[in-house]
């Protein structure tokens, strides 16, 4: 069978009433199809794309192929990276036990988030996808072999671990063991066809987008296993729903900027302080407070002069005035975290034996008074417990250490702290007891009331009348326990 092609440059020719060829397209009369045309002629309505030899053939032997031509700006799909950890599941280490609803990865559970396998197919239907993450190749292909089923992998453009993030020297505050990393978007041009006008990069932190172009990522809140409620990937979801929309849009930064998502991106913007008040201090600290019911940052400084005395100033993030705060109940320590209830920030005063209160939003502070146990303490915290400020409060007497647990069950009153619960720990252990009267005792770290030699000894014998101990100094305690005991 032999199939004619028709080129543009081809001699126009009328064909018995059938219609004329031109450029490519059939111009069919009102005449209607001769009865004379050849079988294998393709008949074609008034303004259809005649199809090339190679088409013809394809129809022939029923290979579908469209052939409907589309505008190439419209035919370049869009880029779509996820991560994995906090956007598809949660991958939690160590394995939490009472719990079996989840993906077990050498040891680590791997929560699979609720409509995530039908939340990547939406996404491969209308983008073209890849997965980044700062874990390990081989802890993301183990994982991923776990959570997507191979028809998904197949489909994904590629697979990118940590060698592919820039690391930094720094490391994170809720992993000390584990440096921060960047994610810059420009690497992915090395795929090809892909820049910041059609890559979206979709993480839950941050920090990991801060060296890419504005408007290039957003930052769904992540996702955590114990909220059952979670449907953020689902049909109607609010990721789904926005994906859907982006889908849809010429230029992904142009959305992105017109259509704000999940977290705050970190921007390199910054503001010039003014000055500080004073510069004949001693002692001077800062904390930066986000007051959330007037969406305000304010940076409150602290200044100890040389007469003892404590001063503190503060000023609303751009107003660039300072402002005097009366009444200042004592200094604020920068390297102990604030514990913030109730819209006010709380934080303890060791030496004076109280918690002071600021309310950031009326420049107020206040004092709040601790339980009476408090004086006879060595160590303090102060923290939440069920929506209640609480202290945990140790002490050491002679051989043993006990920490309390106190709650203040009435915000602001002295007299509803309660002691919960206390927990004692033995310091000392006693070995046995000499002839002459004296203990022999292992030793901790040192004992506490007791006047005592500072050496690395393992044993003490500590005399109850003079109350004096001495330390035991012996590579081999076996033989000296062995001797010492032809004295007992």
């Amino acid at each position: 069978m032999e199939v004619e092609a028709i080129h543009e440059n081809e001699k126009l020719e009328p064909n018995k009433g059938n219609g004329i060829r031109q450029a490519g397209v059939l111009e069919m009369s009102s005449e209607g199809p001769s009865s004379q045309d050849p079988p294998n002629e393709i008949l074609a309505q008034k303004g259809d794309i005649i199809p090339s030899s190679q088409d013809v053939l394809n129809e022939i032997m029923g290979q579908k192929r469209d052939i409907v031509m589309k505008d190439a700006s419209n035919s370049r799909r869009k880029l779509l990276v996820l991560d994995i950890n906090g956007l598809l599941a949660d991958i939690v280490e160590p394995i939490p036990r009472g719990n079996e609803t989840f993906l077990r990865v050498g040891r680590k559970a791997v929560f699979k988030r609720p409509h995530c396998e039908d939340f990547m197919l939406f996404c491969l239907e209308r983008f073209d996808v890849g997965i980044w993450s700062s874990r390990t190749k081989k802890n993301v292909d183990s994982i991923l072999a776990r959570l997507l089923g191979y028809d998904i992998r197949f489909q994904l453009k590629f697979c990118w671990g940590q060698s592919n993030c820039n690391v930094t020297n720094f490391k994170t505050r809720e992993s000390g063991n584990k440096f921060l990393m960047y994610k810059e978007i420009k690497k992915l041009s090395a795929i090809g066809g892909y820049d910041e006008s059609n890559t979206l990069l979709v993480d839950d932190t941050p920090y990991k987008a801060y060296k890419n172009p504005p408007n290039t990522t957003i930052f769904p809140n992540t996702y955590n296993y114990k909220n059952l409620e979670d449907d953020s990937l689902g049909p109607e979801g609010d990721l789904r729903v926005y994906l859907e929309g982006l889908a849809l849009a010429k230029n992904v930064q142009e959305y992105v900027k017109n259509h704000p998502f999940g977290q705050r991106p970190i921007i390199s913007q910054h503001i010039v302080v003014p000055k500080p008040i004073r510069y004949d201090v001693v002692w001077r600290n800062c904390a930066l407070i986000f007051v959330r019911k007037t969406n305000q940052l304010k940076l409150l400084e602290f200044y100890d002069d040389k007469r003892g005395r404590v001063e503190a100033y503060m000023q609303t993030i751009g107003s660039r005035t300072w402002r005097s705060i009366d009444k200042v109940p004592c200094q604020y320590y920068g390297r102990v975290l604030p514990v913030l209830l109730n819209g006010q920030y709380h934080w303890l005063d060791c030496k004076e034996m109280i918690i002071n209160s600021l309310d950031a939003e009326k420049e107020v502070f206040r004092v709040i008074h601790t339980p009476p146990s408090f004086k006879n303490c060595v160590e303090s915290n102060l923290g939440l417990l069920d929506g209640c400020l609480c202290l945990s409060l140790t002490k050491r007497e002679y051989c043993e250490r006990s920490t309390e647990v106190w709650v203040m069950n009435i915000y602001g009153i002295t007299d509803s702290w309660i002691k919960i619960f206390v927990i004692t720990i033995p310091q000392l252990g006693l070995l046995t007891c000499l002839k002459n009267g004296e203990f022999l005792m292992l030793a901790q770290s040192c004992v506490y009331g007791v006047p005592v030699e500072k050496t690395n000894s393992a044993m003490i014998c500590y005399n109850p009348h003079s109350r004096h101990s001495r330390y035991i100094t012996s590579h081999n305690i076996d033989e000296t326990l062995r001797r010492l005991r032809m004295f007992s």
